[in-house]
């Protein structure tokens, strides 16, 4: 059982609206300062400061607050001292395991604020910022959220329950390299099914990664797959789903 959302039961039992530690912890500082003072960080758009937690193969990970609207890879480049030396850039997924991960390309010019990301085809979401080397595998990285999330479903959702533990038997059945295009087809198919149809958004949060992964990787997925797969196919496959990513 899912315990109470802390809308309806919070702290000390009455509704709670604003519950995120985040949130609360720069009320102290607007209060002191005022509202006018903290609308002067951030972007017309998306005002103040966001905390964002850094991990992967970079020289400074950490926990870092920036500005809304900081350039993403002056963030990278800068304060977080660049790559390690030998690892070169695959991706960036950063608002969080859930949200859609940014290719290099995506990443140039990009701006760390809920329009930025958002036109960029991500999300800020929780400011989980992981940096992907390119020595790791994006099949990998996928297998790894799907297990996550299948064990985070709660199962009350069929499309959840049911979808979670599809997509990460079929990844893994790709990684071990016995894998067809019509796994990778049936992974699409089945995240168009969950995103979008369920009470809470975890069902988004594995359906997300997953087209996005096959869409911005798909050559290493199709390198895994134990017979020749149809590049054009997959990609029209994947348009057909792509409605889903957020805009």
């Amino acid at each position: 059982n899912n315990p109470p959302s802390p809308a309806v039961v919070g702290l000390f039992a009455p509704p709670t609206l604003m519950n995120n530690t985040e949130t609360l912890a720069t009320v102290p500082w607007i209060v002191e300062h005022g509202a006018d003072a903290y609308m002067q960080y951030g972007t017309e758009k998306s005002r103040g400061t966001k905390l964002w937690s850094c991990s992967g193969p970079v020289a400074r990970p950490g926990v870092y607050e920036l500005e809304m609207g900081y350039d993403l890879m002056e963030f990278l480049e800068g304060d977080l001292g660049g790559m390690l030396e030998g690892v070169g850039l695959k991706g960036i997924i950063p608002g969080g395991s859930s949200v859609p991960v940014l290719t290099p390309e995506e990443c140039r010019g990009a701006k760390m604020d809920y329009e930025g990301l958002r036109a960029r085809g991500s999300l800020v979401g929780s400011g989980g910022f992981i940096v992907i080397g390119d020595n790791a595998s994006a099949v990998d990285c996928l297998l790894n959220l799907a297990h996550f999330y299948n064990h985070e479903s709660c199962g009350q959702c069929t499309p959840c329950r049911e979808g979670c533990g599809w997509i990460e038997q079929l990844v893994h059945k790709i990684l071990s390299g016995k894998g067809t295009q019509g796994d990778l087809e049936t992974i699409l198919r089945v995240s168009d099914l969950m995103a979008g149809k369920t009470i809470c958004a975890l069902a988004d949060a594995m359906a997300w990664p997953a087209v996005a992964f096959i869409k911005k990787y798909p050559q290493e997925f199709a390198a895994l797959c134990a017979e020749p797969v149809d590049m054009g196919a997959l990609a029209a496959a994947v348009g057909k789903v792509d409605h889903i990513l957020p805009k």
